[in-house]
């Protein structure tokens, strides 16, 4: 008799584990029940990594042979040792696995049962997540965590401190485990009411969890040794899961003025998490949306194509919904697969990394992008004290909407636009240095000789062409562009308000120091100086104009101080942009992909101009990524008719 059945929309199966010892087979019963009508028969849902296709084991389900992968056999084991020995898991209690519970065979099945499982995992009453058996790593850091969770904060802030050099690589070989970055994990942390993590036979509640992660966060930012562990992408991902736990929590509760948010605030946030299928990506956040979930219509589909057609329609749908192109600003996020070919202007979301660069684009995402420093929207507080999110700050199309057609076609996005100009003149592409390198560094002096030579060694264009473009720039616009322009015309929060004179003063100290003793810079500030020096330094005209303008200036130490650890985080985000000089001598930066010759474009409903490319159909652009202009960031390129309607041309996007 076959192990599977169809079954209906809303209709899940359920296993129960026979006891047994540690090496004897696995044995289970499997039973279909409606899931809306599950409260007498209470289950619990696994959580785990699949892990390698080989080798094979045999399982028994119903009296029939079923073959699972080592990582499942493994977890079946410990499942069936801790039952009777946790609280709310006996030899009675059922269990919903889904490699085993769904027919992966049937792609019908999978598609409405992949889209029950926020359900699933939300209605269990408990869920077990599974990391994997352990080792030296697994066992000293689930005791690590649950000290430092059940400490006081002053024992826990200790405990950090002292952490030994064995402690700190289990903590990072902890977090390299692949369950941390794996995409269908995150609602399965999120969405269970009650959560164990299960490491061998040592066990971790959820909230414990939290504590023990939040602790670290707060008490080992400030200690270099555990950098290891900071760098690890499960670190970097449990933290966002943390939060994306808080702010739910805040919503549902109606815990203070926490905003709701959507498909596209999540992925851009917590993107970049693995999968088999790379569409997953999208489905698996599906469960966590709070608001128009419904109005995306994203139904799971497992057919031919399906990876594509998913990622365009998440587009798609949001600019539908918000008549905004600014998540078109994110396609330039991350490399792309090299067999899955999306459209210049659709990201890909499975390598999307928030991480690489800090988007003008964040902006328009304001329920996740708090999160996000330095490029984040202003909080403000109203006269009733209420939290509000100023969701814009540039508009450089003054806010005029999308120009949206249904009929498009496949691939192709329609737009509407103002073409600003082109690039003109680009600086050299951030060059990645050792830790060794950094260090000779700071003790250069950064003669002009020196600029020039990094120029020629940088730059991909014509050296003569270069300086040309930037003596012409630097003749026809004050230094104040130049300086505002670096930290995109933003102080502080760098999107809420426009820089100030008192910025502009300390960026010129800065750069003098550089030239004078670059010793007293940190290392990091040499690098992004590195980076820009072709940029700010082509000709003697500007060092001189710098030079010129500090002579009668008073001490720079206590100046300098601040600006670096105000413009800190700045910089580290903005190594992946290059200055640039527009074609009519205005100054801009443009993401890392960019090219002499690129279009600079203001499309309708994009806050932000944007770069394109020609190909060689007439009207049909590639997208590079976002781009800042000077003088242009709040609608000064869009002209309105007699009768109020924009003068633009029509643009493809391909």
């Amino acid at each position: 008799m076959p192990l599977y059945s169809d079954i209906e929309p809303r209709w899940v199966r359920l296993l129960k584990i026979h006891t047994g010892d540690h090496d004897s087979m696995i044995i289970c019963d499997m039973v279909t029940c409606f899931l809306d009508d599950i409260s007498r028969l209470q289950y619990i849902a696994l959580s785990y990594t699949w892990g390698s296709e080989s080798p094979i084991f045999e399982i028994q389900v119903n009296d029939t042979k079923f073959q699972v992968r080592s990582n499942l056999l493994h977890a079946l084991k410990r499942i069936r040792a801790i039952q009777d020995h946790i609280e709310g898991i006996s030899s009675g209690s059922y269990w919903w696995i889904d490699s085993i519970c769904i027919n992966q065979q049937n792609g019908v099945e999978k598609g409405h049962q992949v889209a029950m499982m926020g359900d699933i995992f939300e209605r269990s009453k408990l869920t077990v997540a599974y990391l994997g058996e352990q080792d030296n790593d697994g066992l000293s850091t689930m005791q690590i965590l649950r000290e430092i969770a059940s400490s006081s904060r002053e024992e826990a802030s200790r405990l950090i401190a002292s952490g030994t050099t064995d402690q700190l690589n289990a903590l990072a070989t902890f977090f390299e485990r692949p369950w941390w970055t794996r995409a269908w994990t995150t609602q399965e942390y999120i969405l269970p009411d009650k959560l164990y993590f299960l490491c061998g036979d040592q066990s971790l509640r959820r909230r414990q969890f939290q504590m023990a992660l939040l602790r670290l966060e707060r008490y080992s930012r400030a200690l270099p040794e555990y950098r290891s562990v900071h760098q690890t992408s499960g670190f970097i991902m449990a933290g966002k899961r943390k939060k994306i736990l808080n702010r739910r929590y805040d919503i549902l509760k109606g815990v203070g003025h926490t905003p709701s948010f959507p498909l596209c605030d999540f992925l851009v946030y917590a993107g970049g998490c693995d999968a088999t299928l790379k569409r997953d990506c999208v489905y698996s956040a599906l469960p966590l949306v709070l608001s128009n979930r419904d109005d995306l219509q994203l139904k799971p589909y497992y057919g031919e194509g399906g990876c594509v057609k998913i990622f365009e329609e998440v587009v798609r749908s949001q600019i539908a919904l918000s008549h905004c192109l600014d998540i078109i600003c994110f396609a330039d996020a991350s490399p792309r697969h090299p067999e899955i070919r999306c459209p210049s202007w659709v990201p890909y979301w499975p390598n999307h990394t928030s991480q690489a660069s800090d988007h003008m684009a964040w902006q328009s995402f304001p329920a996740l992008a708090s999160q996000r420093k330095p490029v984040r929207p202003k909080q403000l507080e109203s006269n009733d004290n209420k939290l509000v999110i100023q969701s814009h700050v540039f508009k450089a199309s003054a806010g005029l909407p999308a120009a949206v057609q249904d009929d498009s076609q496949p691939g192709i996005l329609f737009c509407q636009g103002v073409i600003a100009g082109r690039i003109g003149a680009l600086a050299g592409s951030y060059v990645a240095m050792e830790r060794d390198e950094a260090v000779q560094l700071r003790g250069a002096r950064l003669t002009p000789r020196v600029m020039d030579d990094i120029l020629i060694s940088s730059s991909h264009q014509n050296q003569d062409r270069e300086t040309a473009w930037w003596k012409q720039a630097l003749e026809y616009q004050p230094p104040q562009d130049l300086w505002k322009t670096v930290a995109l015309d933003r102080k502080d929060s760098y999107l809420d308000k426009s820089a100030p004179l008192d910025y502009s003063n300390d960026f010129k100290w800065l750069l003098f120091k550089a030239i004078e003793d670059p010793v007293a810079l940190n290392t990091k500030t040499l690098l992004w100086f590195r980076h820009h020096a072709p940029v700010l330094f082509a000709s003697h005209s500007a060092r001189d104009e710098i030079i010129e303008r500090l002579n009668d200036t008073p001490g720079c130490a206590r100046v300098i101080s601040k600006f670096e650890d105000q413009m800190h985080h700045v910089w580290i985000n903005m190594r992946k942009r290059l200055m640039l000089v527009s074609d009519k001598q205005v100054w801009g930066m443009a993401t890392e992909g960019a090219m002499v010759g690129d279009v600079i474009c203001v499309l309708a409903g994009c806050n932000f101009p944007v770069l394109l490319r020609e190909t060689e159909r007439r009207g049909r652009f590639r997208l590079i990524g976002e781009c800042f202009l000077d003088g242009i960031m709040h609608g000064e390129m869009v002209d309105l008719d007699a009768d109020g309607v924009p003068s633009m041309e029509d643009i493809y996007l391909v």
